[in-house]
This record gives structure tokens, sequence and C-alpha cells, in this order.
């Protein structure tokens, strides 16, 4: 078997890890990874270095190909460009027996496009689910139908998948939890020298972790929407003694003005928000298991959270329509709204200590398995 992986950025990149170990490990298989998107990008943070340096010994492809404006112009331009850059990939590697794919990404659905002439054998992660508020459903729903395999992450989704593919006969969809909650398993939180080195932040500070991007199906919303947001943070910061760590937004349109946002108020208020281009994965499960709680849009405080005893409250429509665990309190972007969440969070004196709907921490060797029987 040979396999690959494409990876487009550090939140793909994350949850992968756990099948890239395992598939490592395996000597009868060739792993290759494909490097794309912003992890070339050096705006982004060039995290290319942290693959090679978590594993060195592999092989990896580099096809360059992002535009740093997210206007949506410039979204259908770099979507262009990724099926420019990947039809001369996929031309000249047609021997992978199968090629991971994971999640909704615009880029993603370009490389996917690409192969399809080529007959790439595309496996793709975290299909089916629904995000009501991003114009990522549209891509996750064709990356689903044209893979090969898919390999869902609860029951929900591995339904609509099924659906989503029901005039063909060979479907090849499995329901194998997510690979995000197997990278836990062996998570350990990283030191508070290193926390404080990289965030200024003690993890053992009482801080809110603060993850927001934008509405991608509301484009102009979005101003309305920090603006609220903005008054609620300037409150917080002004009537408590929380801090807030930032992680800032993804490529998305409209990033820009969150971007802005935090940057303004974290020159305002330096002494209490602390904004981080990216965590990383260790750093921000580190973050994860130590917040007060989650505030924002991510995916990640739907799939990770609830294994790392998090409470998250879950802002706007960009979400809507993913399945959650009893960890997730929904609130639409509503000053008072906001803020009845955040006090009915912090007036709870325990951590969540629920079950995760994602799975138990298994799903990589499930993978494996499977395409072991297939092939």
């Amino acid at each position: 078997m040979k396999v690959a992986i494409v990876t487009t950025s550090r939140a793909d990149y994350g949850i992968f890890k756990p099948l890239i170990s395992a598939l490592n490990e395996l000597k009868e298989w060739e792993l290759e990874i494909i490097v794309t998107g912003s992890h070339l990008s050096l705006y982004h943070g060039d995290s290319y270095n942290e693959l090679k340096e978590d594993f060195p010994l592999l092989k990896y492809e580099l096809v360059p190909a992002l535009l740093t404006s997210h206007d949506p112009c410039s979204v259908a331009l770099n979507y262009g460009l990724v099926v420019m850059r990947f039809a001369e990939f996929w031309k000249n590697h047609l021997d992978y027996n199968v090629v991971f794919v994971l999640g909704d990404r615009y880029e993603l659905a370009a490389v996917v496009a690409a192969g399809i002439p080529f007959q790439i054998s595309f496996a793709h992660l975290h299909g089916g689910e629904v995000t009501l508020g991003a114009i990522d459903q549209s891509y996750r729903d064709f990356i689903s139908i044209v893979s090969k395999w898919n390999f869902t992450a609860e029951k929900g989704s591995y339904e609509r998948v099924l659906k989503l593919k029901l005039p063909m006969e060979n479907q090849n969809v499995f329901n194998v939890g997510s690979l995000a909650i197997d990278a836990l398993r062996s998570h350990k939180d990283c030191s508070t020298e290193v926390f404080y080195e990289k965030t200024g932040l003690h993890l053992n500070d009482d801080f809110i972790l603060v993850t927001v991007h934008p509405e991608t199906l509301d484009l102009g919303g979005n101003l309305i929407n920090s603006e609220i947001f903005s008054k609620v943070i300037e409150f917080q910061v002004n009537h408590s003694n929380r801090n807030f760590l930032v992680s800032l937004p993804n490529t998305d349109p409209a990033s820009e003005i969150w971007r802005r946002m935090w940057i303004r108020l974290a020159k305002l208020y330096s002494h209490k928000i602390f904004c981080v281009e990216h965590l990383g994965v260790k750093l921000y499960y580190s973050a994860m298991r130590n917040c007060q709680f989650m505030l924002g849009n991510t995916s990640s405080g739907i799939i990770e959270a609830a294994s790392l005893r998090c409470w998250v409250i879950n802002l706007g429509k960009r979400q809507l329509g993913r399945a959650v665990s009893e960890n997730v309190i929904q609130c639409e972007y509503d000053f008072d709204s906001i803020m009845s969440a955040i006090d009915h969070v912090l007036g709870r004196k325990f951590r969540f200590e629920g079950e995760n709907i994602y799975g138990n921490g298994s799903s990589a060797q499930i993978i494996i398995n499977l395409l072991k029987a297939q092939n």
C-alpha cells in the first residue's frame, strides 16, 4: 500500500497526527505527506517546519498554492490556482492506493476536484457534518461525494453521508469517531514556563480561551457580530479579573474584520488580552484543559472539548447543525445572551464530566483495520 495524507494547515495536521504516527509504524505501507495551503506561508507561521520536526524521516511533497487575500474573489481565484497546481501534481503521482483528506476547507475541495479526472482514491474524514453558518458545508459534501472512502466522526454524520452517496453501489462509509480524540490520549500539557513564554499567561491563571472565525454565509453580518462581541469582551475586561487567550482567526473571507478587532483590543488591554497567531496542538490542548471555558465558534469546541472536560459557549451559526455533546451551550450574537451564558458557565463549580459523542480515541487503528480488510 502506498498512502498519502494531504494537509493544508495546522488545524487538520493536529487531527491527522495520530493517523500519521500509526501509518508510519507499518513497515509494509509507504507513507507520504502532501503539504500545501497555509503550511507554506510565512504569514501564517510556516508550520511546515512543525511537521518536519515531528516526523523528520517521512517523505514530503510540497505544493505551494495560497493567495494572501481572503475576500470572495481571492478565494475563487485561489481555488483555481490550487486546481491548476494539483492537476500537475496528480498527473505525476498516480500510484497512491489511498489519499486521506480531512474536513471542509475550500483549498481541500480544489485538491479533490483536480484529482477527479485522474481517479485518485480519496478517503474523506469528518464528512457528513452540518455547519449552517459556513460556506464550507458545500465543500464538505462535495468532498464526501467524490471520495472512494468516508470515515465519519459520529453516527448522524455517518447516516448523512450514506444519503449523499445513495446512488453509488460501493459506498465505503464507516463511522470511526474522530482522530482528534486519538490525539488527546497521548497529550500531556506543556510546562507552565513554555506556556507563559508563548502566550504571556500561566496555566494556573484564570483565563477564557477564545477562537472566533467569520460566518462565511453572511459576510456582511461579521462586522455587526464583531462589534457586539467587542462590547462583551470590553465589559468583561473592565469588570472582572479574567484574562482572554485569543487564537486569531483562520484565512476565511471576512477574517480580517475579526483580526483587526482583536489587535485593537489587545493594544487597549494588553494586561488582559493575549493574542496568538497559532498556538499549535500541544499549547492549544493545554489551554483547553486549563481554561475556565471556551468561547467562540471553532470546531475544536464541538469535537475535542468534551474529552478535556471543558465547557463551551458556541457563538452564532458557523457550527450550527453539528452534533454536540452536553458540554456545549449555544448562544446567538447578542450582548445580553452572551453575558448570561458566561455567568451560567462560571456559576458551575465543576468541570464537564459527561461523554464525548465523537469517540474514545481508537479511530486511527479502526481506519487501518478497515483498509487492510478491503485491500
